[in-house]
This record gives C-alpha cells, sequence and structure tokens, in this order.
C-alpha cells in the first residue's frame, strides 16, 4: 500500500502517479494507493485504472507556521501545531481501520503528516513502512525539526528512501543504515517538444513566433523564488524588450499573498504582456515546446524535483539555482548553469546568454541524453522495487 498525503497534484502527487503507471504496466506487484479525499489525482488514477482508496477524511492540517515579509520570518503557530497532533490521532484511528481491512504487506509513506499517522498506524500492527522523503529537512525551529524527523525515523520506519542526497545527509549519521538515496523518475518520452506543439501554446497566449521567451515551471510560494526571476527579467527588458517571461504553476498548497504580491508588480510596472501568468498546467510538453529557456530559482530546499527534470528532459537549455540540494543534478548536467537566485546580475547574464539559437541547441541536447540515461521512470522503479521486495521477502 501506498498512502498519499494530499489529493491535489504537486510534484510528489506525480512521482506517485508515474510509479504507479509503471507499476501497471509492468504487472510488478499488487499495490493500491491510499489517498485522503477526491480530487485530482484520484481523477488519473481513475483514467488510467490505478487501484485506489479513499480515508473518507475531509479536514486539512494546517501551516505549523506565521510566515513574514516574503518567508523571511517564520514563527510557530501554536494553535494550528495543536490541532495537527489532534488531527494525527484521528487519522491514526482511520488508518488502523483500513489496514486490518487490507491487510498490506508493506506501507510506503509520502508527506511529513502522513509519516507520522500512518507510520504509527503500521508500526503498530506489525506492517512493515518505508518513509519516502521528497523534501529537505531544514534547519527550522533553531534545528528542532530536523531532530524531531531524525528521532521519528529512528522509531518508525523500517527504511528511508530519500529522494536526494542532501535529505540522507540531513537525517544524520546514526540514521545512514535505514536510509538510501534514490533519485526521481519521469517518463522521459512524455516531454518531447515539436514545431506543431510550440505553435499551438504560443498561439494560445498571443507570442510572436519570433519572441524570445524564458519560462518558469513551479509552485507559486516564496521559496521558489519567482520574485527575483521576475526583477531580473525586467531589467533585462531594458536590453531585449521583444522577449517574454512566462510563469507555469499556481500556490498549490500556500496562501495566495505572495502570488498576488507578484501580480501587484508586473501591474506595477504595465508589463502584463511580458510577463505571463498561465496558472495550473499538466500540458508540459505544450509549454517546454513553446519556450525558449527554462529556468529554475528556488533559494532553499527542493531535492531533484520534477518540473526541473522534465524541462531537461524536454532538451531544453536549462538553468538553476546554485542551492546545495541541487548541487547533485549538477554533477549529471553539467552542461545547466546554474546561479545565484538573489543575485539579479547573474540571472539576467544567463538570459543574455541564453538568446542564441545555437547555443540553445547545444546545451539542450546534451541534457535531453542527461535525462534519458539518469532520471527515466524505468530505472527509478527498478531501484524501488529491489528495496520493496526486501522487505515483502
Amino acid at each position: 500500500m501506498i498512502s498519499e498525503s494530499s489529493s491535489e497534484m504537486s510534484g510528489v502527487q506525480y512521482s506517485t502517479l508515474y510509479f504507479a503507471e509503471e507499476l501497471m504496466k509492468n504487472r510488478l506487484i499488487d499495490f493500491c494507493i491510499l489517498i485522503p479525499k477526491s480530487g485530482k489525482i484520484s481523477d488519473e488514477f481513475r483514467k488510467r485504472k490505478i487501484p485506489y482508496i479513499l480515508s473518507s477524511d475531509t479536514s486539512n492540517y494546517y501551516s505549523s507556521s506565521f510566515s513574514f515579509f516574503n518567508d523571511q520570518i517564520r514563527i510557530p503557530n501554536l494553535l494550528a501545531i495543536f490541532l495537527n497532533v489532534l488531527k494525527i490521532f484521528s487519522d491514526i484511528k482511520i488508518f488502523k481501520v483500513i489496514l486490518k481491512k487490507q491487510n498490506p504487506k508493506l506501507v510506503i509513506t509520502k508527506g511529513l503528516f502522513n509519516h507520522i499517522s500512518m507510520g504509527i498506524s503500521s508500526y503498530s500492527l506489525g506492517i512493515p513502512v518505508i518513509w519516502h522523503l521528497q523534501d529537505l529537512i531544514t534547519n527550522r525551529y533553531f534545528g528542532l525539526y530536523r531532530v524531531f524527523i531524525s528521532y521519528l525515523g529512528k522509531k518508525i520506519p523500517n527504511s528511508i528512501i530519500c529522494d536526494g542526497n542532501l535529505i540522507k545527509i540531513a537525517l544524520g549519521s546514526k540514521l545512514s543504515y535505514k536510509t538510501k538515496t534514490i533519485l526521481n523518475g519521469i517518463k522521459t518520452e512524455n516531454f518531447k517538444r515539436s514545431q506543431s506543439k510550440r505553435t499551438s501554446f504560443r498561439k494560445e497566449f498571443n507570442i510572436p513566433h519570433h519572441s524570445y521567451l524564458i519560462g518558469n515551471v513551479s509552485r507559486i510560494t516564496t521559496w521558489k523564488g519567482q520574485y527575483f526571476l521576475i526583477q531580473a527579467f525586467i531589467k533585462y527588458l531594458i536590453r531585449d524588450p521583444d522577449s517574454i517571461l512566462i510563469l507555469v504553476g499556481s500556490p498549490l498548497f500556500s496562501d495566495n499573498k505572495y502570488y498576488f504580491e507578484l501580480k501587484r508588480i508586473v501591474k506595477k510596472h504595465k508589463l502584463e504582456k511580458k510577463i505571463i501568468f498561465t496558472g495550473f498546467r499538466s500540458d508540459l510538453d505544450f509549454i517546454f515546446s513553446g519556450l525558449d529557456f527554462f529556468i529554475y530559482t528556488p533559494i532553499e530546499k527542493d531535492t531533484s524535483p520534477l518540473a526541473l527534470i522534465s524541462a531537461l528532459a524536454s532538451g531544453l537549455p536549462v538553468s538553476f539555482s546554485d542551492i546545495d540540494s541541487l548541487k547533485e543534478l549538477k554533477k549529471i548536467f553539467p552542461n545547466a548553469k546554474t546561479f545565484n537566485p538573489k543575485k539579479l546580475g547573474q540571472i539576467i547574464s544567463l538570459m543574455k546568454y541564453y538568446n542564441h539559437e545555437k547555443v540553445r541547441n547545444e546545451d539542450g541536447s546534451f541534457n535531453l541524453k542527461n535525462a534519458e540515461n539518469f532520471f527515466n521512470i524505468s530505472l527509478h522503479t527498478s531501484k524501488m522495487l529491489k528495496e520493496i521486495r526486501s522487505f515483502m521477502k
């Protein structure tokens, strides 16, 4: 059984979808996915005839902190923490009933609160548990958050799969015996670019064929760094007034304050036709076909993010932040240029650098080849199954 923490679609949910499709296609193991309620992910499961069940839970967890000054300062939200603890106990009761009925040989959990509630439920019933960690464990709250997760990691899961080596390091050496790094996998063939898709996407947003189109695909939230990308692009426009920036994504799991602040900046400069917000899109093959250059600007955490890997797999020229959690990608994609996301001059220089078709084609072709070699979903699935089968025996 795979236990998902959300019914909506983000990178984590897409990774579950790709993995489940691969298991179904090759009839590798019997499985079922538990999700909290109906949503976009259940729609995708139905389309693909992927087995899933609902936990009949309609409430959500609350953000455990207050955010100020574009997430530069965080203060614990004690009421939210208290309510979340109550919900964890409620979920444990629900999950125990489901587990007794389904009687799985193994449970894989995704999402922080799911690691706790489903983890405890499975552990108490003697069912092996694998945590699939897909988010960096930060030093939030003076390092207490990391200590807390490490403690639970010792007690609950039989194994921990990390989608980035920095997550494994953050858990500490005392947990190294049960942690393993397996990078995310994608269906690389799904992101092939074409001229017809390029024409279609640009026509939808009235983008001229000759315009230099820079794009970013990520959740609209402070730590994804779109603020710095917009500021850099506004300065770059002085040099190249025909260029256009397109931001794909929505404030999923976040409030709208940051999103509206970005829109306010664009409106203030009267650049609504030059900086385009598309909202959430799932047709990444059309988006990547329409772009000339993909730039990814997180200012913290983020390990093997699917949007970034997908752009690399499409054969686009790509640049991404030089934060620690993305450094292992730089080793795999040496042609992808990195930058300090808070230094606008570095972002502007890369915008200038890739405003040349020959340069874009050369770097893009290397990215495509390396993505196919390292991030194909079949490779990811084989590594995951090796870990899973060791417990199912």
